[in-house]
């Protein structure tokens, strides 16, 4: 009966009709299936450069035009003459194309040859050198991952990929930076560089580290007192003093007690007594002694320079942060800094070693001229050396190192050095390692060409005569001690643009920039017989 029934039921005219109907729609879904793989076969045969990542992009970049009402087909075959030669260094087929704020072109291609890395141009105008972006050479073939971004894209790309040692490779493949080709030999160079080598007083008066016979040939400098003003000359200004902590002054009054005299011509710190430093950054007091900090003080100040005279309507203020003489510090660091020089004579030193005098005469009589630079961090000793870079005159790299300091940094002062922590965690050198490796070319008869090189020679503990010093070769209008400095030279002279990177300053665009201004001053005393 049951078997009966069912059989009934299949044999209904109903159940009959709904069967056929929906095997004819699975049917008919089957055949547009195959209809729409078809077609989207044969659309790939006649589009072979196009990719189904492309195809991706192309759809969302049509959807967002079609929200900005603006309305084109997806692929579109910019062929003209003209427009080819408006897209400069897009080769391939352009597949989608849109305006930039700036009116220019921004184009994607499916297939494109890598663009060119564009040549660095060493005799441009003021601003170029710190306008360009990082670039690389281009390689054989685009890696997949950039084959068929626009030029914007791949940048962005390689800024992300960027790494340590990647930027080396780029560092010592850096061009020179010249923009003076003198049409003479080194050694004429070398001649008309003889009138502004400094003397021996203007070494001892600018504060060269030299041998003084007062003190059996120890090493000892003279520093200025007007180094040490942060501000505007005050002729009221007390002198600055160094006190001794209430240890040190019991050991002072108990050698006084016992008959010895100190030597008031210079300052001798003594390794177990706490001194009061001067912070070069704020003006305040704070005891350390050779080896470690006995004020534990936050430091608050201005990293800017004072502006004294007024500027749109502005009266005094600081560079950094427009803030008005004494008014509370936009910058702060874990412990105050100094210099590690104290005003007037200081010494005798220990460490320091001197240039040696060449054995035999070279055969063309150049014993060689070279520029230098050197980048300093703050240690508990004061500043301490962390990179030197040597050119020559052409704008080659001779020497470049990182130093490691002898004491723990306290601030590497990175906004001006360009000195970060993982720069020193590899390959940096001891300093008297450096001073060998400069030894081996630099001899005492080398003309070393520097800015405020008195200081680059502290930081090397190196003592050298034969220097030429641009800080005195462009003298200030108001005359010694007075400086400008580097950069407003060679914005002045050369109409180029210096040190106005964000990551601090380059030593080796620093060195280039003394060469170059060395040059630019032979040339212009000589320029009726020396030919650019």
């Amino acid at each position: 009966m049951e078997k009966s029934s069912f059989a009934d039921f299949l044999t209904c005219p109903s159940v009959l009709s709904a069967v056929f109907v929906g095997g004819c729609v699975l049917l008919l879904a089957y055949i547009l299936k195959s209809f729409r793989n078809a077609s989207a076969e044969e659309k790939d045969q006649s589009e072979p450069g196009s990719s189904t990542v492309e195809r991706k992009k192309d759809s969302a970049v049509s959807k967002q035009k079609k929200k900005q009402n603006w309305t084109r087909s997806a692929d579109q075959a910019y062929a003209q003459p003209w427009l080819l030669k408006t897209l400069k260094n897009h080769t391939g087929q352009v597949h989608t194309i849109d305006f930039s704020s700036n009116g220019k072109y921004l184009a994607s291609c499916g297939e494109e040859e890598p663009d060119p890395d564009p040549d660095l141009d060493m005799n441009s105008s003021s601003g170029s050198e710190c306008n360009k972006e990082n670039s690389r050479p281009p390689s054989a073939d685009p890696s997949p991952r950039t084959k068929g971004l626009s030029r914007r894209q791949r940048k962005n790309r390689r800024r992300e990929d960027s790494s340590p040692d990647s930027k080396k490779k780029k560092e010592s493949k850096r061009e020179p930076l010249t923009q003076f080709k003198l049409s003479i030999s080194e050694r004429v160079f070398v001649a008309l560089l003889h009138p502004h080598m400094l003397t021996k007083e203007q070494l001892y008066v600018g504060g060269f580290p030299v041998q003084s016979p007062l003190h059996n040939n120890s090493v000892v400098f003279l520093v200025n007192s007007s180094s040490f003003s942060k501000s505007r000359f005050d002729v009221n200004a007390r002198e600055f003093v160094p006190r001794l902590t209430s240890e040190s002054r019991d050991a002072s009054d108990s050698e006084e007690s016992s008959g010895s005299e100190p030597d008031a011509s210079f300052y001798v710190v003594n390794a177990n007594v706490g001194v009061e430093r001067l912070c070069a950054r704020c003006g305040r007091g704070f005891f350390t002694t050779d080896k470690e900090y006995l004020t534990q003080e936050r430091c608050v100040y201005h990293w800017g320079k004072l502006l004294t005279v007024p500027r749109g309507g502005v009266g005094a203020h600081y560079s950094c942060c427009n803030g008005k003489p004494g008014s509370l510090g936009c910058t702060t660091c874990k412990l105050h800094v100094w210099s590690g020089v104290l005003p007037g004579l200081n010494g005798p030193f220990e460490g320091y070693v001197k240039t040696r005098q060449r054995r035999s005469t070279p055969a063309d009589g150049n014993y060689g001229v070279y520029a230098l630079d050197c980048e300093m961090c703050y240690t508990v000793a004061g500043l301490e050396l962390t990179r030197v870079t040597v050119v020559a005159v052409d704008g080659k790299l001779v020497y470049d190192s990182f130093v490691k300091p002898v004491n723990e940094i306290i601030d590497y002062n990175t906004r001006f050095s360009g000195i970060t922590a993982k720069d020193l965690n590899h390959n940096a050198k001891k300093l008297r390692e450096v001073q060998n490796d400069l030894r081996g070319f630099i001899n005492a008869d080398t003309i070393l060409i520097g800015h405020g090189l008195e200081n680059d020679l502290r930081a090397l503990k190196l003592v050298h005569k034969t220097v030429v010093d641009t800080a005195l070769v462009f003298p200030h209008y108001h005359g010694f001690p007075y400086r400008r400095s580097l950069r407003q030279l060679v914005s002045s002279y050369l109409k180029k643009e210096v040190q106005c990177g964000s990551n601090g300053h380059d030593s080796y665009e620093d060195a280039c920039a003394c060469m170059e201004l060395v040059k630019y001053k032979i040339w212009k005393e000589n320029k009726d017989f020396i030919m650019m």
